[in-house]
């Protein structure tokens, strides 16, 4: 019983059995709540953009940060975020540019959530969302949300969370790789030509 542990009930060994078979559960059920014409919406909308920007708080800007950078691995402009950055706003509306916004957020209702949605909606920037709470006020506004899923276990619920989100983010990333990058090999060419030493004994560069 995963309420055993918290009250220490159960000892390390046994919690090195729940948490895995946790994790294995929470891809399962997240795996359920997108599917693949949701990930070709996701990629256009990405790929038709001209800033990508991601948002989060605490944990969940760490994870933010890590794809942003991976995305820029793609030649998509991604930055991570924990607020609205409103010359970059400035930026594209001047230029009449495309912007797309990934908000992760566990409660969907954090401070975060609530100061950047409202604007979101005002400025008429697309977002996906990716959250736990299926009530989220930010879901009805989004341009796409994806459920992160997992059982409730009170000490693990932030790394469950963090795990779900991650497994979404990469196939939203995987997808876009195999499906969207057409001159993949001119890319793969290129950094291998402008960083030989570094990847000489790697196949692949952007793996």
């Amino acid at each position: 019983n995963p309420s055993d542990f918290i009250t220490n009930k159960i000892g390390f060994n046994e919690f090195s059995e729940l948490y895995p078979s946790a994790l294995k559960r929470a891809i399962d059920s997240t795996k359920s709540n997108f599917s693949s014409t949701q990930l070709h919406r996701i990629s256009n909308q990405i790929f038709e953009s001209d800033k990508i920007m991601f948002f989060g708080l605490n944990s969940s800007l760490s994870l933010a940060d890590i794809y942003a950078k991976r995305f820029a691995e793609l030649g998509i402009d991604a930055i991570a975020e924990t607020n609205l950055n409103f010359h970059i706003i400035a930026h594209l509306k001047t230029h009449k540019l495309k912007g797309f916004v990934v908000l992760l957020s566990m409660s969907g209702v954090n401070s975060m959530v609530q100061e950047i949605v409202p604007k979101l909606i005002e400025l008429r920037l697309p977002y996906l969302i990716i959250t736990n709470n299926t009530q989220s006020f930010a879901i009805k506004s989004a341009s796409e949300y994806i459920i992160a899923s997992y059982d409730p276990i009170d000490v693990l619920n932030r790394s469950l969370y963090m795990f779900s989100t991650q497994y979404i983010l990469e196939m939203i990333f995987q997808y876009m790789y195999l499906h969207k990058i057409k001159d993949i090999d001119k890319i793969i060419e290129n950094i291998y030509e402008s960083f030989p030493d570094y990847y000489a004994h790697k196949k692949n560069p952007l793996k």
